[in-house]
């Protein structure tokens, strides 16, 4: 009979022959997912040994893009890899911004860095990572103006500045911004040269190269709003649209033209000018996303600002930065209803949940409005797509969560627990095959798939 030695003994300190001995009798994915839980390169490096299928193969390329780029490039050498799986390793890189195993990818015969419509470089736009971006626009291969310029709108989404002009100046992406130019809209037209620097010249204010030559050049401007335009949108001088608004400049004719203020004291003289009209428009959103908390519930408890316009939007953007004080507010204001904004909110949740803010979601869940189980059970099914095993904890013992629904796009059961195996979060596995709702929709070798992953937790733990 052979006997298998526990997993909690294979890794204590060995010599090679030692370690190789006592994984010999582990199958290949055992080894893997062993390797994997412990973030061992040592004993990952018995598993590429090994003559391994493609899917087995790929997930050794996904861990190593994380953990071990050497590795990484052993695993290119001696397998085939599929292009999802080379395309999700790539990912792995955006949450470090280091592009060296990229460079080991792009050097593999196999690896499409355009595939799914150049799904890449839309999610390197999103995450900032520039100087991914800059690797790919030079790829051939690349098209950085598929599905109608979808990574420059992601780039827009998250205001990385830099993502925005260099994919901009990419012919193929200037041409689809200049397609939509209606010859008798010359605003849209004007705003995409100011927006995108289509063109180099952007306005003699610019010319004057030092701080103080620029300030004395917007002073010369005889328009107060001109002025505080400028101010506000060009340079990003406080003092300067200060000076505007003294003049007589309207606060309220750019409070909706903020987008790329970076300077928070420029938001902060806006919201609080005592001629500005506030609602939940791109003003308040800057300024939740700044942090200004103190100075919205200011506007709220002076009922200046109504939160519980445009479907209490001002709780999402809350939830989604993480703004706990101004949460707190929000649902004390009767104002808000979250109970008709289930989808809504239920978003924030979820982001949230996946940004690892417990005790935001804590205070969410604790709300009797606010229903975790909601949009097909999507909180649960994040905090086990994520890794957020506290929050998986949380909702389980939620009566009306269910952690068994099906995934939208396919309607198979069970969303939850196969996303949580298939990202190694083995310690959600184990606590979602015990739960009565997600077993009951489980085939015995499912039940028997997942239980196994169960036992790796608790042998690591030995």
């Amino acid at each position: 009979m052979i006997v298998k030695e526990s997993l909690g003994d294979i890794l204590k300190p060995k010599s090679q022959q030692e370690i190789a001995s006592a994984v010999k009798n582990l199958s290949d994915k055992e080894l893997i997912e062993l390797a994997i839980t412990k973030k061992s390169s040592e004993i990952m490096e018995f598993a590429i040994k090994r003559d391994l299928d493609q899917n087995l193969a790929g997930e050794i390329l996904k861990w190593a893009a994380e953990y071990d780029c050497d590795l990484g490039e052993k695993v290119l050498e001696t397998n085939e890899i599929s292009q999802k799986d080379l395309v999700v390793a790539a990912s792995k890189t955006l949450k470090s911004k280091d592009s060296s195993f990229i460079n080991v990818l792009l050097k593999y015969p196999g690896f499409d860095p355009g595939y799914h419509s150049n799904q890449l470089l839309r999610w390197a736009s999103s995450n900032g990572h520039t100087e991914l971006v800059r690797i790919l626009m030079n790829d051939t291969r690349v098209d950085p103006s598929d599905l109608e310029n979808a990574a420059l709108k992601g780039a827009e989404v998250y205001e990385h500045k830099d993502i925005i002009r260099i994919l901009a100046q990419d012919k193929r992406v200037a041409d689809k911004i200049k397609a939509k130019w209606d010859s008798k809209n010359k605003e849209m037209k004007e705003q995409d040269i100011k927006k995108y620097g289509i063109k180099e010249s952007l306005g003699d204010i610019l010319k004057p190269k030092t701080e103080n030559e620029i300030y004395k050049a917007a002073l010369a401007i005889e328009d107060p709003n001109d002025l505080m335009r400028k101010a506000i949108n060009t340079i990003g001088n406080p003092e300067l649209v200060k000076i505007a608004i003294e003049r007589g400049a309207d606060p309220n004719k750019i409070s909706s033209d903020v987008t790329k203020v970076k300077n928070p004291e420029i938001i902060r003289i806006l919201l609080t000018n005592p001629k500005i009209e506030v609602s939940p428009n791109s003003l308040v959103y800057k300024a939740v996303k700044m942090g200004l908390e103190d100075e919205i519930i200011a506007l709220i408890k002076s009922k200046k600002l109504d939160p519980g316009k445009k479907q209490s939007v001002l709780l999402v953007w809350s939830v989604g930065f993480g703004r706990g004080k101004l949460v707190d507010a929000l649902l004390k204001d009767k104002r808000v209803k979250p109970e008709n904004e289930k989808e809504s909110v239920t978003e924030a949740l979820a982001i949230a949940i996946a940004r690892g803010n417990n005790d935001l979601v804590k205070k969410l869940i604790n709300d009797p409005r606010i229903d975790p189980s909601a949009d097909f059970n999507r909180p649960v099914k994040v905090a086990s797509q994520f890794g957020n095993i506290e929050m998986v904890e949380i909702l389980l013992k939620d009566k009306r969560v269910d952690a068994s629904t099906e995934d939208v796009s396919n309607n198979n059961d069970n969303f939850a627990i196969k996303s949580a195996a298939e990202n190694g979060h083995n310690e959600i596995v184990a606590m979602l095959v015990k739960d009565p709702k997600v077993r009951s929709k489980l085939s015995k070798e499912e039940i028997n798939k997942y239980e196994s992953l169960s036992k790796i937790v608790k042998e690591s733990l030995k």
